[in-house]
C-alpha cells in the first residue's frame, strides 16, 4: 500500500510540475492591465458537446472540443515587447514539450509545442507576436491537431490557422 501511494503521490507531481510551466507563465501578468486573460475549463467544453450542429463543420467543431479539458490563452494587443515575450516564453517550455511548427516572416512569429503522452497529444501550445502583440494559449485534453486549426477559425482565435502550414512542412 505504501508503494502505491508513493506511485501514484509520483504520477501527481509530475502532472502537477508539467503543468505550472504555462500556469506560471499565465501568472505572471495576471495584474498586467495590458494583458487580457481568459480561462476556459473543461466543464464549458462538456456543455458545449450538448449543443447541436447545424452544419456538418459545427458538428465536427463540437466534435473536436468533447475531447478538450482546458484552454488558457494571455494576449496583448499593444505590446512594444512582444518580440521579447515571444522570445523569453519559448525559453520557460522544458523538453517535454516539443516543437510541432514553427512559422517565421518579418510581420510575427507563431510556434506550437506539444506535449504527447502514449502516442496522443496531451497539450498543445501557441507562442506568437506580431509588431505590437503577443499571444500564449494553452489548450489542454485529448486533442486531433487535424481539427484544431478550425476550432481556431469557428471561435476566431488568431494564430491557430497557422496550423495549415503543417501541410506545407
Amino acid at each position: 500500500m505504501k508503494y502505491v501511494i508513493t506511485l501514484c503521490l509520483t504520477a501527481f507531481s509530475i502532472v502537477t510540475f508539467a503543468q505550472s510551466a504555462v500556469t506560471e507563465y499565465f501568472s505572471d501578468y495576471q495584474e498586467d492591465d495590458r494583458f487580457t486573460q481568459i480561462s476556459i475549463s473543461g466543464k464549458m467544453f462538456e456543455l458545449m458537446t450538448h449543443i447541436e450542429g447545424e452544419t456538418k463543420e459545427e458538428e465536427e467543431m463540437l466534435k473536436a472540443i468533447s475531447d478538450l479539458d482546458a484552454m488558457k490563452m494571455v494576449v496583448c494587443d499593444n505590446c512594444e515587447d512582444g518580440y521579447a515575450m515571444y522570445k523569453d516564453a519559448l525559453k520557460r517550455f522544458d523538453s517535454s514539450y516539443a516543437e510541432l511548427l514553427r512559422v517565421e516572416n518579418k510581420d510575427d512569429n507563431f510556434t506550437f509545442l506539444i506535449k504527447e503522452k502514449d502516442g496522443m497529444v496531451t497539450e498543445l501550445v501557441m507562442i506568437g507576436h506580431g509588431t505590437e502583440e503577443f499571444i500564449i494559449m494553452s489548450l489542454a485534453g485529448d486533442i486531433d491537431l487535424n481539427q484544431v486549426a478550425r476550432i481556431g477559425r469557428a471561435v476566431d482565435i488568431d494564430g491557430l490557422e497557422q496550423l495549415e502550414h503543417m501541410d506545407n512542412k
